[in-house]
């Protein structure tokens, strides 16, 4: 499917409305054609842009835009006065989201621990309740079967002496 207008390319008129409200000029209120017009203008910002940065890319034979790409097609489109901007914003975007991976695993490793160790857990209890169940630990275990053979003994000899 091929766009057929600006229309069809459209930016999100809730991200673009986002973004208004976070600039100075948020503060002033904005008619609902004025807000429609920033949509327009960034999309066609946008397309301009991409097309100029796919160029430079394909002038250097790669079907890959990079970010450097977008930075050069900024300057031959005489932004060049946004690219250092754009670049200190890029690098404190990237840094701010290797910080939220670095958290998550982090995270995700202390929970995968705590999972571990809450298994290992249930295991020594439920040993320890089988232990219980299958009366008591080893060493009672034995103290108990040398107390019955006691008994067993002093019955059998006890039984000899009557019969002599």
């Amino acid at each position: 499917m091929t766009p057929n207008g600006i229309e069809d390319l459209s930016i999100p008129k809730a991200i673009v409305t986002r973004i208004l409200k976070n600039v100075p000029a948020g503060q002033i209120p904005m008619q609902k054609e004025a807000r429609e017009a920033f949509v327009k203008s960034v999309t066609v910002f946008i397309s301009y842009i991409s097309m100029q940065a796919a160029d430079v890319a394909r002038k250097t034979n790669r079907k890959t835009i990079t970010a450097n790409d977008v930075y050069e097609a900024l300057s031959v489109s005489e932004f060049q006065d946004f690219v250092e901007a754009i670049k200190a914003d890029t690098t404190a975007f990237q840094q701010n989201e290797r910080e939220k991976r670095s958290a998550q695993t982090k995270n995700a490793r202390a929970l995968k621990k705590a999972a571990l160790q809450a298994t290992k857990q249930q295991t020594v209890s439920r040993a320890d309740s089988n232990d219980d169940l299958d009366g008591g630990d080893d060493a009672e275990g034995a103290e108990e079967e040398e107390d019955e053979d006691e008994h067993a003994s002093k019955r059998v000899k006890g039984g000899d002496d009557e019969d002599s």
